[in-house]
């Protein structure tokens, strides 16, 4: 028979440790080494029914609010219009090089009266002109000065940055509700024995394409770093070489690319959506119930 020291010992032991629990707002029961297993089993169980509300919830709510709000970016921003990028391009291009280098690379067409006036240059001038590679000489091609377009190279992807952090926020909540609903079919796999699996390949085949449109959705923040990354090439690029005007092309090239990109995002991030909705709609009785009777799972597809 244990002594009254020791109990005492016992009892101090646990009232430390209730203690240390309530100061980190935990249940004694959580970290006391002797709890209950019967608690445990409760609690995992509990667990389980609150991940099964969230994934149903993802599925019923989230994705169909997700898929909404990113039709609406397509009819609402205009940097979502197909001919937004070309035009961009174009614009960008007028205000950084003008229009005198533009006509020179044939991506405008000169003024009529520009072409009446011009005329050709000796072989002498050449010869002199070659030998004027001055700052000044390099600036007088420009409408803007090194510093001006620096300033505007800086703030060029203003609009771009801008969508990308909506962008961001629609990617992370589909993300979470596409983990809910992926962890609540695959807590809903039944145990591995013989007999009829049907209902199993179907909850394996929803799980596939769950995986899938993840693993497309996570690619959008790769796509976002190689755009900084590839950028601050270009542009201290441009610094270093402020005279070289296929800099200035490859940087507003790599900008309309990216503008192109959102639109191809938001597309197919939609569409997968919605074919995984409706995969998981048709086939809602199989992922709840994989074993259930034959006549839902003849109901199938």
């Amino acid at each position: 028979m244990p002594s009254s020291s020791s109990k005492g010992e016992g009892s101090d032991k646990k009232a430390v440790i209730e203690k240390k629990a309530s100061q980190f707002g935990l249940s004694d029961k959580i970290i006391f080494p002797h709890a209950d297993k019967k608690y445990y089993k409760k609690q995992i169980k509990k667990m389980r029914e609150e991940m099964f509300a969230k994934g149903e919830k993802s599925i019923a709510i989230d994705f169909p609010s997700i898929i909404l709000r990113l039709h609406d970016l397509l009819k609402t921003e205009d940097i979502l219009e197909k001919e937004f990028p070309k035009k961009f391009s174009l614009a960008a291009l007028k205000q950084l090089l003008g229009s005198k280098i533009l006509e020179e690379t044939h991506l405008i067409s000169p003024k009529p009266d520009d072409v009446v006036g011009k005329r050709r240059t000796s072989s002498s001038e050449l010869k002199d002109d070659s030998h004027s590679s001055s700052k000044e000489e390099e600036d007088r091609n420009f409408p803007m000065t090194l510093p001006e377009r620096i300033a505007h190279i800086t703030s060029l992807n203003e609009k771009t940055i801008a969508f990308m952090e909506v962008l961001k926020k629609e990617v992370r909540a589909l993300l979470v509700a596409l983990d809910s609903a992926k962890m609540m079919i695959q807590l809903r796999v039944p145990k591995i024995e013989g007999g009829n699996n049907l209902g199993v390949d179907i909850q394996e085949e929803c799980l596939s394409d769950i995986l899938r449109v993840i693993e497309a959705t996570s690619g959008v923040f790769d796509d976002f770093f190689s755009y900084h990354a590839t950028r601050a090439t270009l542009v201290n690029q441009i610094i270093r070489n402020p005279g070289i005007v296929d800099y200035y092309f490859a940087l507003v090239q790599h900008e309309e690319k990216q503008l192109i990109t959102f639109r191809t995002i938001v597309f197919e991030t939609i569409n997968n959506m919605l074919v995984l909705s409706d995969l998981i709609k048709k086939n809602e009785e199989a992922i709840k119930k994989p074993k259930g009777t034959s006549s839902s799972i003849s109901n199938m597809y």
